[in-house]
């Protein structure tokens, strides 16, 4: 998988069967979700990113298809054509990583729920959701200026 190869020719490379390859991938990926840290503390790390949203694989759609290579309906990013991501992580190698449905600070704070030790230091970006939190839960807020 880190290689790009296809399950054929990973099968082959591992010998085994076509299907095992299959079933492995899939246990692969899961895997980053199952090992998500429980507790982050010291200096820790947040930062969201925003990936487009995906329809690939849904046989029913509530939209019209779109094809390849079309123009965005809207400039810049709307809040249905994107997913954010939000991650966290401290200078141990802890990660958190959780979908959010948007990036408020509710969310923000319902996802993260008693993962960060109070008096940590948090550093982000001076996003007004991650300073709120920041002022809610007992942590020390540095922002990076652009």
């Amino acid at each position: 998988m880190i290689e790009g190869k296809t399950l054929r020719k990973s099968a082959d490379n591992c010998d085994i069967n076509l299907k095992t390859s299959f079933r492995w991938r899939h246990r692969f990926l899961q895997m980053p979700s199952l090992m998500k840290a429980t507790a982050l503390e010291g200096i820790v790390e947040i930062d969201e990113t925003f990936f487009p949203y995906s329809d690939k694989g849904n046989k029913h759609l509530d939209r019209a298809p779109k094809k390849r290579g079309t123009k965005a309906k809207k400039r810049g990013r709307s809040k249905e054509d994107w997913v954010p991501v939000l991650t966290v992580r401290d200078r141990g190698k802890h990660t958190y990583e959780a979908i959010l449905p948007s990036c408020s600070t509710e969310q923000i704070s319902l996802e993260l729920n008693g993962k960060i030790e109070s008096d940590s230091v948090l550093c982000s970006d001076g996003f007004k959701s991650y300073i709120k939190f920041a002022q809610d839960n007992n942590l020390i807020h540095k922002m990076q200026r652009l």
